[in-house]
């Protein structure tokens, strides 16, 4: 959707001096703490709500700009306002407002409190019109902390959808009452002449702010059933209720997460409302993966159907996915010589020479975190890609044998029809994306499948072997068997190339030095095969560099002759000889 604030002026509001801000569907304000990034949101509130912090109204001597202050102290005749604008993107259904270049309401603070509103037109029907459509935008800001009352506050607006009306709890009230009979009758006997009655609250509102909010214990179902009850025990099951934990006694992070689907879920009751969502620091208190998370629901799932304003100290929000159908504007917040906030559109001015020292004092070197970002979102792709595969093959009775690409996977195959056209493969080949990832799968315990075994083969190059030396560190569980192979616990392995007697002069594994390895699994064929396929290329410090590896592995192998492939013997041997562990 496009958001229905289309821009934002604020002046003398606390911090912010003089703002304008052009805003999109999705707006992020990043800064160091303390640089007014809040203050946006907040105006926001005080415009839509008359509130400036969450459920605080103003107080025009805390919140009027001190800048704005002292230049009415040293003018005897300068007026003290609170100035905000907001200009509207009008609705399709505000049909007699498409026709104005500029739809805005100015609301104006003065010492005294009182409000005062400019309209965009002195015309009185189509003022009336641009009131409706203000009272159709509902404005949610929630703070960075998210406590109780925050909580108090979305029940008191689900109990608006009135689950159970009034008429309900009146009913509630009575039956109380009636069974309290005997108590209202001691108060009488001990001269208490005061009709006393006891309930539940009348209003709806109030009704819902007194609920609590229970969580269930996250590890009651491994409670359940692996603590074994006694002979004596009577009873073989345990009772939820008994291990609710209550919403306000789950930590900051889990607040975090829970409090969007609540919005989203009173939006839902009232569809046909305009929503726009201010929420202070959203990641608060989640590590960086959950940050991940929350970042794609905002901007994949709730900036379908409101406008987002949100403030966040958090790169997942900073750097959002390059995917994304609808680009989030970035904007930095920082302090003038004044102290006033200023604002900077980051989408225009990150990557900009006279801005990169700036940046880097505030945030951090950010093109360098833009592009360790992308890297890491790149990985995360390719992990999941890779455990819906183990997904896919836990059911299977085969291990698993991981290369380092498409092109070695292709090979690999070929190699076992030609060498071995009448049998099966006993093992289930595929790959993960560079010597690199699958070093960090294999880590991670990603190869371990239900104790099936799996082997990662490298290749028996630069990065290749450095990445499987990395695993002769004993605090990961991986034992050195040779200078070629690991194994954790028997059931992972790291494998790397063996090298064939044509190939000799290619590696050096008694020095284990990584420099002194360029095998890769291309090597086994011939020079003359390799030359006749195009697949050297050239010659860079004593070294032949390969190309076309794809095309080579996809469309040339497949008609060669079996001899041509004796050197893959090594590999297989070497694999079948793990399986027989």
């Amino acid at each position: 959707m496009k958001g229905i604030i289309k821009e934002v002026v604020i002046e003398n509001f606390r911090s912010i001096h003089y703002l304008k801000l052009d805003c999109g569907n999705i707006n992020v304000f990043s800064g160091l703490n303390d640089s007014g990034k809040s203050n946006v949101l907040r105006a926001l509130n005080l415009f839509f709500n008359n509130n400036t912090d969450f459920l605080k109204p103003l107080k025009f001597s805390n919140d009027y700009c001190k800048i704005a202050l002292a230049s009415a102290q040293k003018s005897a005749k300068k007026k003290q306002q609170i100035k905000i604008k907001v200009s509207f993107l009008v609705p399709e259904s505000f049909s007699s407002l498409k026709e104005e270049s500029d739809v805005f309401i100015e609301k104006v603070y003065g010492r005294d409190q009182e409000c005062t509103y400019n309209y965009s037109s002195k015309d009185s029907k189509k003022i009336a019109q641009i009131t409706k459509l203000l009272h159709k935008i509902n404005y949610f800001y929630i703070p960075a902390l998210k406590g109780q009352d925050v909580i108090q506050f979305l029940l008191g607006k689900v109990g608006e959808h009135e689950l159970i009306s009034s008429e309900q709890i009146s009913k509630l009230n009575e039956e109380i009452n009636k069974n309290l009979g005997t108590l209202q009758k001691i108060l009488e006997i001990s001269s208490v002449q005061i009709k006393t009655t006891m309930g539940l609250p009348v209003l709806v509102k109030d009704f819902w702010e007194k609920l609590t909010i229970n969580t269930e214990y996250d590890a009651f179902n491994n409670l359940q059933h692996k603590i074994k009850k006694t002979e004596k025990s009577k009873s073989d099951s345990l009772k939820t209720e008994n291990y609710q934990i209550p919403f306000e006694a789950r930590g900051e992070g889990i607040k975090s997460k829970c409090i969007p689907p609540l919005l989203d879920w009173i939006q839902e009751k009232k569809s046909s409302e305009i929503y726009v969502w201010g929420i202070d620091e959203p990641e608060n208190s989640l590590e960086f993966r959950k940050a991940e998370e929350l970042a794609g629901l905002y901007f994949n799932e709730y900036s379908k159907k409101r406008q987002l304003f949100l403030t966040t100290h958090s790169f997942a929000f900073i750097f959002p996915s390059s995917s994304l159908p609808v680009k989030p504007l970035i904007f930095k917040c920082y302090k003038g010589d004044l102290g006033e906030t200023k604002l900077d559109n980051l989408n225009e001015k990150l990557l900009s020479d006279d801005h990169k020292i700036e940046l880097g004092d505030d945030l951090g070197a950010l093109a360098i975190q833009r592009e360790v970002m992308k890297s890491w979102r790149e990985k995360q792709v390719e992990l999941c890609q890779q455990n819906k595969l183990i997904e896919k093959y836990k059911e299977e009775f085969k291990p698993l044998v991981y290369c380092e690409g498409s092109s070695d996977q292709k090979i690999l195959e070929t190699a076992w029809k030609k060498l071995y056209p009448q049998e099966q493969m006993p093992f289930i080949l595929t790959y993960c994306e560079g010597a690199g990832f699958l070093s960090t799968f294999i880590k991670n315990n990603g190869l371990l499948c239900h104790n099936k075994k799996s082997i990662a083969l490298w290749d028996c190059d630069l990065e290749g072997y450095k990445q499987f030396k990395g695993l002769f560190n004993t605090s990961l569980g991986f034992e050195k068997v040779n200078s070629t192979k690991v194994s954790k616990q028997k059931i992972i392995f790291g494998l790397v190339l063996p090298t064939p007697l044509s190939r000799a002069s290619y590696t050096n594994i008694l020095c284990e030095d990584p420099q002194f390895q360029h095998l890769c699994i291309e090597h086994y064929f011939s020079d003359r095969v390799l030359k006749d396929a195009g697949v050297f290329g050239q010659e860079i410090d004593g070294k032949i560099k390969l190309i076309n590896k794809n095309n080579f592995a996809s469309k040339i192998i497949s008609n060669l002759d079996p001899v041509e492939f004796e050197n893959f013997k090594m590999i297989f041997d070497e694999i079948k000889l793990i399986l027989s562990e």
